[in-house]
Formats: structure tokens, C-alpha cells, sequence
């Protein structure tokens, strides 16, 4: 019956004029990432996808500070893949180790609401660029091109579709008390 499609689900919100524009630049993005990887023909289209999913999908507005936590968080992404990968030559247990230390600093930061796009994408990277440098017919190098490639455009495409479908939504700021036990519970449940 295709009234019963067309009429929402009790308990359910019915998506907004702001939240079908919100929806159509996440979109509009992912597949304008993903169709310049593929015409170009570059590896790892994924990245070219998802990231403008994550940075259009994070940020209700999107900035300066945002766009520079965005850039800076694939760098450091990629410098603690790189060292990650490097040291688990060495020794697992220490590479191990400075992950679980790595996402515990990140994830304390996010409780903490400080740098929030940045620690969370850093993560993010470290631990998507980690686990496929590891394959050894991945070339460590390529991947690391593709992932500042995808970040880059992610940032075009975002402009663009920021600038052609604006937020017209004026978002309350967000109060939330953090207590000591707060903030430790969520750094440990995430880097855990």
C-alpha cells in the first residue's frame, strides 16, 4: 500500500526541509568523491567517498577550524600509521601499546570536547591506514597519496556543496558537564 510508505511511523520524526538538505550535501559530496576517483582512475576509492560522508556528516557548519582539524588530522594520521607499522616489525606489544596510548589521548580529548573533528578523524585514519599498510602487497606509499588526495577533495567537494546548499539552521550550542569519572569512562570505553 503506498500510503502506508508515504506516511511516517509513529515515534518516528519526519526529515525537515533542514535535514533533507543536510542529507543531500552529504550525499552530493560522497558521490562527487567518489566518481573523480574512479574517472581518474586512483586506488582506494573508498577514502574518496567517506571522507566527504565524515567531514559533511560531523560538521554542521562547515569553517576554517573545521576544515584545518580536517587536514591536519590525515597528517598525523598518517605519521602515526606510518610509526605504528614501522614498530610492529619490531615488537606487536609495543606497537599495540602506543595505539591503545594513542586512541586513549584521543578519545580523552573528544570527552573533553577539545579538538573534537581532529581527534576523532585521527583515529579514524590511524586505524583504517594501519590496518591496510599492514597487507604487504599494499604499497605503504600510494595508500598514504590516496588518503591526502581523498582528504583534499573532501574539503573541495564540502565547500562546494556548503556554498550551493547552506545551513539554515541556527544550532544551539551544546552544554554538557564533564566530570574527572565522566571523562575517564568514555577515554577507556573508546580506547578499550
Amino acid at each position: 500500500d503506498a500510503t502506508a510508505e508515504s506516511t511516517p511511523r509513529p515515534g518516528l520524526a519526519a526529515l525537515t526541509e533542514d535535514g533533507w538538505r543536510h542529507a543531500r550535501r552529504i550525499a552530493l559530496a560522497s558521490v562527487a568523491g567518489l566518481a573523480t576517483a574512479k574517472l581518474l582512475g586512483w586506488p582506494y576509492g573508498a577514502f574518496f567517498a567517506f571522507y566527504p560522508i565524515v567531514l559533511v556528516g560531523l560538521v554542521p557548519a562547515l569553517n576554517v577550524r573545521a576544515v584545518l582539524q580536517f587536514v591536519a588530522s590525515s597528517a598525523a594520521g598518517i605519521a602515526i600509521a606510518n610509526l605504528l607499522v614501522v614498530l610492529a616489525q619490531l615488537s606487536p606489544v609495543l606497537a599495540t601499546l602506543l595505539f591503545f596510548a594513542v586512541a586513549a589521548r584521543c578519545f580523552r580529548m573528544m570527552a573533553l570536547d577539545r579538538g573534537f573533528l581532529f581527534h576523532a578523524l585521527t583515529i579514524l585514519s590511524t586505524s583504517l591506514l594501519v590496518h591496510l599498510a599492514t597487507y604487504t602487497q599494499i604499497v605503504p606509499r600510494e595508500l598514504y597519496t590516496a588518503h591526502v588526495l581523498a582528504t583534499l577533495l573532501s574539503v573541495l567537494f564540502s565547500v562546494v556543496v556548503y556554498t550551493w546548499l547552506p545551513e539554515r539552521r541556527v544550532l544551539p550550542a551544546r552544554i554538557v558537564v564533564r566530570t574527572p569519572a565522566l571523562v575517564r569512562h568514555q577515554m577507556l570505553l573508546g580506547a578499550i
